[in-house]
């Protein structure tokens, strides 16, 4: 005796895929409502950001004379209050300058004229200093300067 196998009815198997169709639709409606959901929100911020562009050394047997140029890159006005002069193989700090209180807009360079004077040429025990700019709010730039 042969069996005899019957397919599914046309009905039926249209209905299997309109469900299916349906599952599908409501799996990915809730994936992507999901992820939009959880999209981080960002705020721009203005920073306060300076870079020192160079530092000149003038020097003679005896002293240097640092004069520091000091960039603000950031997006707010920045108003530097300290600077200090290192060396950097000891890491001591040779003179400090607390009375700077000079703003600097975005974008400007202001240059730092004789900001230390008069330093003894024996100050440092290797042949580099770091000078340290520091702003009201606590923001830093440091550089290496070679001396001759």
């Amino acid at each position: 005796m042969v069996k005899v196998l019957r397919g599914v009815s046309p009905v039926v198997a249209t209905a299997l895929l309109v469900l299916i169709a349906i599952a599908t639709a409501v799996i990915l409606y809730l994936w992507v409502s999901g992820t939009v959901q959880t999209t981080p929100q960002t705020s721009y911020q203005l920073q306060e950001r300076i870079k020192i562009d160079t530092v000149d050394v003038q020097s003679n047997t005896t002293h240097y004379n640092f004069t520091v140029y000091v960039r603000n890159v950031g997006d707010v006005n920045a108003t530097l209050s300290t600077a200090y002069l290192v060396d950097p193989q000891t890491n001591s700090i040779v003179k400090v300058n607390d009375t700077l209180n000079i703003e600097i807009k975005p974008g400007n360079v202001t240059p730092l004229i004789n900001v230390f004077e008069n330093i003894p040429a024996g100050s440092f025990t290797g042949n580099t200093a770091l000078v340290r700019i520091v702003t009201t709010n606590g923001v830093e730039a440091t550089y290496m300067v070679p001396l001759k």
